[in-house]
């Protein structure tokens, strides 16, 4: 049976590895278009899973049997209070505008639960641009040797800067990712 560490890194791994695939919007077409899109899609939604999953990790709460870092790295989780109050933030706190609602509540209703609210498409690229910093501040500090999945760090490219492709048929032109600081903690910077 694997170790809560094994989760975790699989986790961060998954998490990484969409995301390095995302950035490169998926350098190689497919000949199929019907056939491309299912797997931007897929690409978009597996990403948009592991964001959900790897948050949850992180954040207080939860049942009996989930995987927590505060159970698992509880002197990281001490040293790292700001970090994990800026992922919260993102998650269940940001309005994300243009969706109409935190990446929580679009995550659970229109991935996680066939819901009403869902159509045939829909735009992960808000989602993503919002849970993609406070998650990798958090990556960046944890530790190469108990996590080796962390070594996918280095191909992911700067988020300050990079623009996020959007799969879906409907949405805008990409946006610029925006590095954020919880608003309480403004006067105190937490990204170099």
């Amino acid at each position: 049976m694997d170790t809560e560490f094994d989760v975790i890194n699989y986790e961060i791994g998954m998490f990484l590895s969409a995301l390095i695939f995302y950035q490169k919007r998926m350098e190689k077409d497919c000949s199929d278009s019907v056939m491309e899109n299912y797997i931007k899609n897929a690409l978009a939604e597996s990403l948009v899973l592991h964001i959900r999953v790897l948050t949850e990790i992180f954040m207080p709460g939860g049942r009996e049997d989930d995987i927590k870092a505060v159970n698992v790295m509880k002197k990281w989780c001490d040293e790292h209070k700001l970090l994990i109050k800026n992922l919260h933030h993102a998650y269940e706190k940001v309005y994300v505008s243009e969706l109409k609602g935190t990446s929580k509540t679009l995550i659970d209703k229109l991935l996680a639960h066939g819901t009403n609210k869902r159509g045939k498409e829909f735009d992960w690229s808000p989602v993503i641009r919002t849970m993609e910093p406070p998650l990798i501040e958090i990556l960046k500090t944890l530790s190469k040797e108990e996590f080796p999945a962390l070594n996918l760090l280095s191909h992911i490219e700067d988020c300050e800067t990079k623009e996020i492709p959007v799969f879906s048929t409907h949405t805008p032109s990409s946006a610029v990712i925006n590095r954020w600081v919880h608003p309480d903690d403004r006067e105190t910077p937490t990204h170099k």
